[in-house]
């Protein structure tokens, strides 16, 4: 539910799989309210969902105390001494089960300009709709390439 994440700085560095780096990555927005409304099987974590302790709802307007939108926020979400679980309340999750219908993405946001246009092609019909963002401050590394 949240930019820079550890996976997408791995991503940056070239690694994860993914030797090309971050410049191809596109961050795809969603409402979802969009997602309950579609009729699929969804939830939210208040924490990363393979802990133990994870919380689960489906109460869109329990949102706002179920996950930690504040700590989504911040740069930095290292453990301190005050609170260990921080990594896991950043690792808050949408699921859905199955998939995601395309006709609820609402925009994509990209490091570069002309990413939008691939990924406009790649979700075919759907993505020619979408709102097309350039937001380099998602990304680890910001410099475009």
């Amino acid at each position: 539910m949240a930019a820079k994440s550890p996976m997408l700085y791995a991503v940056s560095k070239g690694r994860a799989d993914h030797p090309g780096g971050d410049r191809d990555t596109v961050f795809q927005g969603l409402a979802v309210g969009a997602i309950a409304a579609s009729g699929a099987t969804w939830c939210v974590s208040d924490v990363n969902a393979s802990i133990r302790t994870v919380r689960f709802t489906r109460d869109l307007t329990a949102l706002g105390e179920h996950v930690d939108f504040d700590l989504l926020c911040q740069r930095a979400w290292n453990s301190t001494e005050q609170d260990n679980h921080r990594p896991n309340r950043r690792a808050a999750e949408v699921l859905v089960l199955d998939e995601v219908p395309l006709e609820n993405l609402a925009f994509v946001a990209t490091k570069e300009e002309k990413t939008p246009a691939r990924a406009r092609s790649a979700l075919g019909t759907a993505g020619t709709a979408l709102q097309n963002h350039v937001v380099p401050h998602l990304y680890h590394s910001q410099e475009h390439r």
